[in-house]
């Protein structure tokens, strides 16, 4: 069971998640902030998460079945089940586009982030750290992301419990990370 940490407003669900692992925490955990100051993209972008409508959510995995070689793991499968959770929420179809985003017809809805340390040597990582951001309750965005980016509220005119969404989310990947000693 994925317990979760949830946050008013945090610098990155990401970063916390490292601060975590490097005070010893140990577990596998979510972590979730309604706001973000500092939000990560892939590289160095940045992902707009100042927005309370939006779904900033971390996954630290540890003590898991987490491949240790990346090149084990497909992120297709993550995004599959991250789909779902979404599809299962909203009944709207999300499309994954390699290396890590998330779209709804041609629009950005959300993207995957993954960091793995793993120990030479080990079969399974020391810990991930699974970064994921979708937009789910946004009216409206910034000019220059209005023509390409999209939430659930845009597409469907509902808006979501983004904490049932993350316990969607929790259910779905939690069964993909068995504990190391089953």
């Amino acid at each position: 069971m994925i317990k979760t940490l949830h946050y008013k407003k945090i610098d990155s669900t990401n970063l916390e998640a490292k601060r975590l692992v490097e005070s010893g925490t140990t577990g596998c955990m979510a972590i979730v902030s309604d706001v973000q100051t500092n939000g990560r993209g892939q590289g160095t972008n940045t992902w707009e998460s100042s927005s309370p409508d939006g779904l900033y959510y971390t996954l630290l995995v540890q003590g898991r079945k987490f491949p240790s070689k990346p090149s084990v793991l497909d992120d297709s499968v993550l995004a599959k089940n991250i789909q779902n959770a979404v599809s299962a929420i909203s009944s709207v179809r999300v499309t994954y586009k390699k290396p890590n985003d998330f779209y709804i017809d041609s629009k950005k809805i959300g993207g995957i982030l993954m960091d793995i340390r793993s120990v030479p040597g080990q079969e399974y990582t020391d810990y991930a750290i699974i970064g994921i951001g979708l937009n789910i309750n946004q009216e409206s965005f910034p000019e220059e992301l209005s023509g390409t980016a999209i939430s659930l509220f845009q597409k469907t005119g509902k808006k979501y419990d983004k904490m049932a969404l993350v316990a969607l989310l929790n259910t779905y990947l939690d069964s993909l990370f068995p504990p190391i000693n089953t």
